[in-house]
């Protein structure tokens, strides 16, 4: 009897503190509905840089995104990587979407948004390109000439 009363107290025991489990830290998720005070600001973090196309060999880099509300919806995005990328982009962001893209005629960035309580984190590309004729199709295609991949911290 006794035995059995040990092992219903065990039981018990083990029952009740497995619902007793910690808490899981907070997960990052994507920036739904942000308006666009959460994108501005000083971000840092790391990247990785390639030169060309199919670069095999890409190089850790410290990485620097700073981007402003200018005007209304118009914001100013610098991206530095010292010594080896700056590029600076202008552009509307007229929604709450947690991307954002841009791409003109020789460089393009597309950036993600994501948020953890009152964290922010923005991942991304950024490419400078050239246009090439191709004799065979009869139209420019891009070739890519610097590739920067980054993970930014406000």
């Amino acid at each position: 009897m006794k035995h059995i009363s040990i092992l219903v107290l065990l039981f018990l025991f083990i029952h009740l503190s497995s619902g007793c489990e910690k808490e899981s830290e907070p997960s990052w998720e994507f920036c739904y509905g942000c308006e666009l005070t959460a994108w501005e600001g000083q971000y840092s973090g790391d990247g990785q840089f390639a030169l060309g196309v199919d670069s095999a060999v890409s190089e850790a880099v410290e990485v620097q995104l700073i981007i402003n509300n200018t005007y209304d919806s118009q914001l100013e995005i610098k991206l530095s990587s010292p010594g080896v990328y700056n590029e600076n982009f202008y552009g509307n962001k007229e929604d709450t979407k947690y991307y954002f893209t841009l791409a003109g005629t020789s460089k393009s960035i597309q950036l993600n948004l994501y948020q953890k309580e009152v964290e922010y984190r923005i991942t991304g590309v950024s490419q400078k390109y050239h246009l090439e004729y191709d004799p065979v199709t009869g139209e420019d295609v891009r070739v890519v000439d610097k590739t920067l991949s980054f993970e930014v911290f406000k």
